[in-house]
């Protein structure tokens, strides 16, 4: 089980699991994860994590743009028998947009 972000509702499946790979080695060929830190309570495992490639292919509909992407995260692992059951993960998605050139836009205020 993998929720991203970590409150969600519902889960996402292995295919699901199995497509964002995909698309974020598509859409990052270079891609690298970096472990910066793991702490271990019990069944739990905790380990912050910097993701670092270059946007070389299409990524949610934007076109490549040759930049280079730094994105931090964090994930939780709940672990049974020696193996990951469920993970719970947040990461910097705003910081990812704006490094590929995104910006926010406020939506007009409601009158």
């Amino acid at each position: 089980v993998w929720n991203s972000p970590s409150g969600s509702t519902k889960p996402r499946t292995l295919e699901d699991i199995i497509a964002a790979g995909k698309m974020i080695h598509s859409s990052f060929p270079d891609v690298t994860f970096s472990i910066e830190e793991m702490l271990v309570d019990g069944k739990k495992v905790m380990v912050r994590y910097i993701m670092r490639g270059t946007h070389q292919g299409e990524f949610k509909g934007l076109p490549a743009t040759g930049n280079m992407v730094e994105v931090s995260g964090i994930m939780i692992h709940r672990m049974e028998n020696g193996k990951i059951v469920e993970e719970r993960e947040e990461l910097d998605r705003l910081g990812s947009y704006q490094q590929l050139g995104m910006e926010l836009t406020p939506k007009e205020a409601k009158k």
